[in-house]
C-alpha cells in the first residue's frame, strides 16, 4: 500500500546520467553489521584508520539477516554464498560486493534497463572508483571508494577547503573534482556528459568507469566497465524491493540479530 514506486514510471523522454561508486557497500558492512562484521575503527584519526573482518560464521549470519529482511529462502541464501564464495583473505571484500550488489548496483541496472525499453533516453552510467585524500572524512583504504564518494568532487570541496587535503595530492584532487564538474556541467547544458562517452543500451551496456586518471577531454579512447552488471541481478533482488524492504536505520546492536 505504501510502495509509491512504479513499474512504468511516468516520465519525459529525457536522457540520464546515473552510476555508483565502486565500493557502495563497504560502509553499509560497517552501518548495520558492525559487530558481526568485526569492525574496529578509529573515527579520531584524521584520515579515519581501521578495518573490517569478516569471518565465515559472519558471513552466514550477514545473509541470513538479509534473508529475514526481504524473505527470501534457503535457496536464495545458497545461491549467495556459491555466488559470493570467499576465502579466509578476501571474504570482507566478497561481503562488502554483495551488499553493493543488492542495495545499489542492482537497482541501478534494473533501473537502466527499464530505461532503455522504451528506447526513446539514453542513460549514461558511470561506476565511480577515485578514493578521496580528505582528511577529516575520508574512511579507511580497506573501504575502497566508499558510497557518496562523488559528492565532495562535484560541488569542488578541494577548491572551497584546500586545507582539508594533503598538499602532496591536492593538485590531484582538484583535477579529479574539475573533471566531474565539468562532465555533470555538459550533462546539464548538452544533454550528453563527454562527446565520446556511449549510452548504456540494451545489447551493449556500457557503464563508464571514473578513476583518478579519467579526463572529459581526452584524446584516448574511454575504459568501460566489462559487461556492465553481472547476471546474478536477475535473481538477488526484484526491482523497488530496496526502497520497501531495507530498514532505514539499524538496530542499536546487530549482534542481537545474529542467529546460531
Amino acid at each position: 500500500e505504501n510502495n509509491f514506486t512504479r513499474e512504468q514510471p511516468n516520465i519525459d523522454n529525457v536522457d540520464i546520467l546515473m552510476g555508483n561508486t565502486k565500493d557502495e557497500g563497504s560502509f553499509f558492512l560497517w552501518y548495520y553489521f558492525n559487530q558481526t562484521a568485526n569492525c574496529r575503527l578509529n573515527m579520531k584519526d584524521q584520515p579515519m584508520t581501521g578495518s573490517c573482518s569478516v569471518s565465515e560464521s559472519a558471513f552466514n549470519t550477514i545473509v541470513q539477516n538479509v534473508s529475514d529482511i526481504y524473505g527470501k529462502d534457503n535457496d536464495w541464501q545458497d545461491k549467495v554464498k556459491e555466488h559470493y564464495r570467499g576465502s579466509d583473505s578476501n571474504r570482507t571484500e566478497v561481503t562488502q560486493k554483495f551488499l553493493t550488489d543488492l542495495l545499489f548496483d542492482c537497482g541501478l541496472k534494473q533501473f537502466a534497463d527499464n530505461i532503455t525499453e522504451s528506447k526513446k533516453n539514453e542513460p549514461y552510467v558511470y561506476d565511480f572508483r577515485h578514493r578521496s585524500n580528505e582528511k577529516n572524512s575520508t574512511w579507511p583504504v580497506s573501504f575502497g571508494t566508499v558510497h557518496a564518494a562523488l559528492i565532495e568532487f562535484l560541488f569542488g570541496r578541494p577548491f572551497r577547503y584546500p586545507n582539508h587535503y594533503d598538499s602532496t595530492t591536492l593538485n590531484d584532487e582538484k583535477r579529479m573534482s574539475q573533471e566531474i564538474m565539468e562532465l555533470y556541467g555538459k550533462f546539464a547544458d548538452k544533454g550528453k556528459p563527454a562527446d565520446k562517452w556511449e549510452p548504456y543500451k540494451q545489447n551493449e551496456k556500457k557503464v563508464m568507469i571514473l578513476n583518478s586518471g579519467f579526463s572529459v577531454n581526452s584524446s584516448l579512447p574511454y575504459s568501460y566497465k566489462e559487461s556492465g552488471y553481472g547476471s546474478n541481478c536477475d535473481w538477488l533482488i526484484n526491482r523497488f524491493e530496496q526502497e520497501v524492504r531495507m530498514p532505514k536505520k539499524p538496530a542499536k546492536s546487530d549482534s542481537k540479530t545474529k542467529r546460531s
